[in-house]
């Protein structure tokens, strides 16, 4: 197998003298050489693969000086560089990166070679033009610009034979002369047999990475073979089957590189469950110098660190003389450290008062007066003083609004009607909150009552507390305003809601600016002899007052009422009694009940009594009475049938009819044909079922009540069954009904019911002789031995009798045969009655 070896050289102590080398400088247009291989991959297993580690450590080691020192090594042992490893080194140097922190190693130029083994990894390039080898490297830098370690590795695989590990030794003192004042070999290298090799007082170490180990050889210190470490020496632990080392704050560690049994610092550390932590909590461990050290912004030793002031970024001597400020924008230099003036310390940095913003890194000044605070510029608001209404970054107030005080206030007669927007109020209001008749304050002529402006009254021009209250008249020329009062200078006139002045009172005229009274019945004039309005009861006709015709009270013209007396009602300009049965009295002039009528409860105007035509105080208090009536006391009785006037109830002096039918025999009125009577008028007319014929009364025809003569009948007695026939008599409707002269009427026989579905009487059930069908009985023929039964017939009540229709009776019933014989003449002959 192939075995891996390394050159590892460690400087653990290099002295600031190693800037004294007078090393050679390697010129810039050197270059490395690679020379074939080839040869050597014929007998490959007389070869081995060769890597070259090679790590510098030193306290304060100065960047240029650690350059230089490793040219100068480079340089010295380069005849044995270029035999060994068929390179030739060329320019070397150190380089700093971004952060101050070490970032490259140039170490020099190759040409590729394709006999080169696949595996060669020798530096990255970062070059464009020359392609510059960059090795891998560890570096931390300091702020001195010094560095603490160098680690520069050579990785390349090439076959060397067994035989030429000697060179590697001459290669590693060449190395260390170059590196050391010792240039005369006083710290000679030892080669071990397997070829390893250990410099005087571990200064130099040259050890197999993967090789066989001997107790005591290199960081190893037992393995169970030449690939696998077992037991390290002190501050390297064993990591798959290699020694590795231990990684600060670790000095010591156990089973990883991590897990820590002593610490470097071990006066300020303690090793905790295998963590290094310093025993103060504001101090922490230096990587660099591998000691506790107070944490920045404390200040004092790694035992007892006390804090700074927060305006001190680090202090030292006392918490107050800072080192450096933590706002070093805005703050004064240290020791100091101070804040601007309007400014103050939030946290570790500066910040302006609000109201103010840093136009200088440390002058804080004030914003514009609409911002509660700004950035950049005054008028570059961030927040507004008056949040509610502004908006940043303007800070504008909103149309309608003036800014006052640190508030936008919307202007007098708007109200917010959103944060932003100020809208009008509603008249009347001229100041308003909340809403738009919300007011606060009202417009002249208007008085606040609660949030609402309601109207002055008249002769108010303006008010305060009521409708009343004035505060200015409406006609102050002509008007005093005395405690809230509005009154008029001349007492003979009144303020007019027309024309909102003073104007004289109803019968006065301005005469030179005096109130004159007009002349009754004038009650409105221009002057004493122009009357413009009259009392009531009068009107102005050409310039005079003219008297009402009655019942008016009011007028405009002698026939045109505008008003009426008491009891009577204004109807299209004409006065007329509300209550319709009286009428108006020109004696009284007032409304008095009609005749027939007295003035009864709430001087309704009552009916008397029907014989009264005239009556007082009650309905039958008569004064006088009807015609046909004669007054007794204050009764009227009434005259005799058909008489119109009477000197007494019983002497008729004057009958209704007159005509040559009536006649009045000793104070009694009658008519002169004894088929005529009075009727409802009390003339005397012919009865029903007679006509007149010329002069005395004529029958009308069988069964008529009202004909024109004999053969013309206009209407039957018995309106039921009797009809008119076309021939202008009456006959009975039903066939069998027979006509009743005396009672008027068409009637079926007895035993028989008018049936008007077969327009007939038909006959009742047996033993019925009155029924209205044929199974309602109403009366029985036998009423003592018969009754009712509940099916509409008749029936004997003793059973052993039976009803017999020769004779309508019940008898016994060993008399059926003739009873039966009786029975069938009777029907027979009741069928040819009714043929």
């Amino acid at each position: 197998g192939t075995v891996i070896w390394a050159c590892m050289l460690t400087i653990l102590s290099f002295t600031a003298a190693s800037s004294k080398f007078n090393a050679k400088d390697l010129t810039s247009d050197s270059h490395l050489v690679l020379k074939s291989l080839a040869e050597f991959r014929q007998q490959a297993h007389l070869y081995k693969p060769l890597r070259i580690h090679t790590q510098i450590i030193e306290e304060s080691f100065n960047i240029d000086e650690a350059t230089k020192n490793l040219q100068s090594a480079l340089a010295t042992s380069a005849k044995i560089m270029s035999d060994l490893l068929l390179i030739k080194p060329t320019t070397s140097k150190l380089r700093l990166g971004e952060n101050n922190q070490c970032t490259d190693i140039l170490f020099g130029q190759m040409i590729q070679s394709e006999d080169l083994s696949a595996d060669i990894t020798i530096f990255a390039v970062n070059n464009e033009e020359k392609g510059e080898i960059v090795a891998s490297k560890k570096c931390e830098v300091n702020e001195n610009n010094t560095i603490r370690s160098i680690a520069l590795e050579i990785n390349a695989e090439k076959l060397m034979k067994l035989d030429e590990l000697s060179k590697l030794k001459e290669f590693c003192i060449a190395i260390s002369k170059a590196l050391y004042e010792d240039k005369e070999g006083e710290r000679q290298v030892l080669m071990s047999e397997v070829g390893g090799v250990l410099a005087k007082e571990r200064e130099i170490k040259i050890v197999p990475i993967l090789g066989a180990c001997t107790a005591g050889q290199g960081n190893c210190v037992t393995c169970a073979d030449a690939n696998d470490c077992q037991t390290c020496a002190a501050g390297y632990v064993v990591s798959a089957g290699a020694c590795v080392a231990c990684t600060p704050p670790c000095q010591e560690c156990a089973g990883t590189q991590t897990f820590c049994t002593t610490c470097y610092d071990t006066n300020h550390m303690i090793a905790n469950a295998g963590v290094c932590s310093c025993t103060d909590a504001n101090a922490s461990f230096n990587s660099q110098d591998l000691i506790c050290e107070c944490k920045s912004g404390f200040f004092g030793t790694a035992g007892s660190c006390s804090a700074c002031n927060t305006n001190c970024a680090t202090c030292q001597t006392n918490a107050a003389t800072c080192v450096t400020c933590s706002d070093t924008t805005h703050m004064s230099a240290a020791p100091t450290c101070a804040c601007p003036t309007n400014g103050a310390l939030s946290g570790t940095t500066c910040v302006c008062n609000a109201g103010y913003f840093f136009s200088a890194a440390a002058t804080c000044t004030a914003c514009n007066t609409n911002c509660a605070t700004c950035d950049t510029s005054a008028n570059n608001c961030l927040t507004c003083t008056d949040a509610t209404h502004m908006t940043a970054p303007t800070c504008a107030c909103p149309a309608d609004s003036t800014f006052t005080e640190g508030n936008c206030i919307c202007d007098t007669g708007y109200y917010y009607s959103t944060n932003t927007v100020c809208s009008a109020c509603t008249s009347p209001c001229s100041a308003c909150s909340t809403s738009a008749t919300t007011c606060t304050a009202c417009e002249d002529g208007y008085y606040l009552s609660g949030s609402t402006c309601l109207p002055c009254q008249a002769p108010c021009n303006t008010c305060s507390t009521s409708a009343n209250a004035c505060t200015e008249c409406d006609d102050p020329d002509n008007m005093t305003l005395n405690e809230g009062t509005c009154t008029c200078n001349d007492a003979n006139a009144s303020f007019s809601t027309t024309s909102n002045t003073c104007v004289c009172n109803s019968g006065y005229f301005d005469k030179n600016g005096v109130c004159t009274q007009c002349t009754s019945p004038c009650n409105v004039c221009t002057s004493a002899t122009d009357c413009q309005g009259c009392i009531d009861g009068y009107w102005v006709n050409d310039g005079t007052c003219q008297a009402c015709t009655p019942p008016c009270t009011k007028c405009t013209s002698a026939t045109t009422c505008t008003a009426c007396i008491n009891g009577a009602a204004l109807n299209a300009g004409t006065c007329s009694c509300t209550d319709p049965n009286a009428s108006f009295n020109d004696n009284s002039d007032a409304c008095v009940c009609n005749p027939g009528y007295y003035a009864g409860t709430g001087g309704t105007c009552t009916p008397c009594n029907n014989n009264c035509a005239t009556c007082s105080g009650t309905a039958t208090t008569c004064e006088s009475c009807n015609t046909g009536y004669v007054l007794n006391g204050n009764v009227c009785d009434a005259c005799g049938t058909g008489c119109k006037v009477c000197e007494s109830a019983a002497v008729c002096t004057t009958c209704y009819d007159t005509t040559n039918f009536s006649t009045l025999k000793n104070g009694v009125c009658g008519c002169s044909d004894p088929n005529q009577s009075f009727n409802a008028q009390f003339f005397c007319t012919c009865n029903s079922g007679y006509f007149l014929d010329t002069t005395k009364c004529t029958a009308c025809g069988e069964g008529c009540k009202a004909c024109t003569n004999a053969k013309t009948c206009n209407a039957c007695w018995d309106t039921t069954n009797g009809v008119v026939n076309t021939s202008g008599t009456c006959s009975c409707k039903l066939a069998g009904q027979t006509y009743d002269d005396t009672a008027h009427v068409c009637n079926c026989l007895v035993h028989t019911y008018a049936d008007y579905d077969t327009s007939k009487c038909e006959t009742c059930s047996i033993g019925c002789s009155m029924c209205t069908n044929a199974t309602s009985c109403q009366e029985c023929y036998d009423s003592n031995n018969m009754q009712k039964d509940t099916d509409g017939t008749c029936s004997c009540t003793d059973e052993d009798k039976r009803f017999s229709t020769a004779n309508d009776k019940c008898i016994n019933r060993d008399d059926s045969a003739i009873g039966l014989t009786f029975s069938w003449i009777l029907l027979i002959s009741a069928m040819i009655f009714s043929l």
